[in-house]
C-alpha cells in the first residue's frame, strides 16, 4: 500500500533480474568446464511472507521458480541448480532489530536461536561437493521454522 514503484523496481532488479544476468553469463563457463553447480539464496520469506516486504518476498518466491525451471533446462549441460531458503540468520540486519522484534523471531524458531552464516555455507558446500543427485530443490536452513 505504501511501497513506491521505485522501491518495487529496485528490489526486483537487485534480487531477481540480477540472478538472470549472472546465471546467463555463468552457464557458459560452467558448461565449458564440464558441468557444475549453481546454488541460489532464496528466503523463508518466500514461503511465509512478511508485512512490508511484498517486493522482497515476491523476488525470493520467483527465485524458487527460476531454480526449478533452470534445473530442468540445464541438467543436459551437467549443471545442477538448487536453492537454499535461510530462516533468520545472525547478520547485521538481525543485530540491528530492537529487542522485542528479535524475541518475536526467536519465539517462531523451534531451535530458539538464529542461524549462522556458516550454517548456510555448510549447506552450500554440501550441495556443490556431495550433492551429486540433487537438482531443482530448495533447502530450508531455518532452525525448524514452519510456515
Amino acid at each position: 500500500r505504501r511501497m513506491s514503484i521505485d522501491e518495487w523496481r529496485r528490489v526486483i532488479e537487485t534480487n531477481l533480474n540480477s540472478v538472470f544476468y549472472v546465471t546467463s553469463k555463468a552457464v557458459h563457463s560452467i558448461e565449458a568446464g564440464g558441468g557444475g553447480h549453481i546454488v541460489m539464496l532464496s528466503s523463508i520469506i518466500a514461503e511465509m511472507g512478511n508485512p512490508g516486504l511484498v517486493n522482497y518476498g515476491s523476488t525470493k518466491a520467483a527465485l524458487i521458480g527460476f531454480v526449478k525451471t533452470a534445473a530442468q533446462e540445464l541438467i543436459r549441460q551437467k549443471i545442477q541448480v538448487n536453492a537454499i531458503a535461510p530462516g533468520f540468520i545472525e547478520t547485521d540486519m538481525i543485530a540491528n532489530l530492537p529487542g522485542e522484534a528479535r524475541q518475536q523471531l526467536l519465539d517462531k524458531t523451534p531451535m530458539r536461536r538464529f542461524g549462522t552464516p556458516e550454517e548456510v555455507a555448510t549447506m552450500v558446500r554440501y550441495l556443490v561437493t556431495e550433492g551429486t543427485y540433487i537438482t531443482g530443490q530448495v533447502f530450508n536452513v531455518n532452525g525448524g521454522m514452519y510456515m
